[in-house]
């Protein structure tokens, strides 16, 4: 059994993760409608967010290096970080900041350099070895439902997290923010069509509603098992 997936997305008119203003607050308003526990990301997806928002990466400080105290009634999510390769090292503790992040979880795998693996252990993050040269999402998120009594897991990724879960069939729902503008030839995909041996997945329309500023938004259920070829 895994936890619910649901991905999430602000996109264009054709389907671009980037190339256009988003709605951060009309983006993470519809985020909280679902209730997650978890928000699983990857580290290309974290890297990029903090661009937007800092010219310079805040130094660690010692406070930094301990483990916050989390109090029984609190409800928002952890943050779970695919990253077999360090990308995010050294910008954790950044989001470890962040007020509505619980705490960070790390997935590396069998490959991720042990100096990275030392820098997590000094800083008292939760991270887990799965997979030998890429993390293994299908045990990543069993261990999030079976270690963090994980129920749903909501994903604001890039294209190749996106594709894998879709691939796995371990997509349950998917959500999507489109705006009224088209990006071109700067397109960044939401699903890495190289990524996917299917032609077609079917889905199921749940909800449709129109948002401020002319954006929609569409929620659909990922219609599983499927051979559309």
């Amino acid at each position: 059994m895994f936890p619910k997936v649901i991905m999430h997305n602000t996109i264009s008119l054709d389907g671009s993760l980037k190339g256009f203003n988003i709605n951060m607050e009309q983006h993470y308003q519809i985020v909280g409608r679902f209730n997650a526990d978890i928000h699983l990301i990857g580290s290309n997806t974290i890297i990029s967010g903090l661009e937007q928002f800092f010219d310079e990466i805040p130094k660690e400080k010692e406070s930094d290096f301990i483990k916050p105290k989390i109090k029984k009634d609190d409800k928002r999510p952890f943050w779970a970080i695919i990253d077999s390769k360090g990308k995010s090292m050294n910008i954790l503790h950044v989001i470890r900041q962040f007020d509505y992040c619980k705490d960070i979880i790390l997935f590396v795998s069998e490959e991720t350099d042990k100096k990275i693996l030392n820098y997590l252990i000094d800083r008292n993050y939760d991270f887990y070895i799965t997979g030998e040269k890429r993390v293994d999402i299908k045990k990543a998120l069993q261990i999030l439902q079976n270690k963090y009594n994980s129920k749903v897991v909501m994903t604001d990724a890039g294209g190749t997290l996106n594709s894998i879960l879709l691939e796995k069939e371990l997509m349950d729902e998917i959500s999507l923010i489109i705006s009224p503008v088209i990006v071109g030839e700067k397109t960044v995909n939401v699903f890495n069509k190289n990524m996917l041996s299917k032609n077609t997945f079917d889905l199921e329309l749940i909800n449709c509603e129109r948002l401020e500023n002319n954006n929609i938004f569409i929620h659909y259920k990922v219609i599983k098992g499927e051979k559309n070829f």
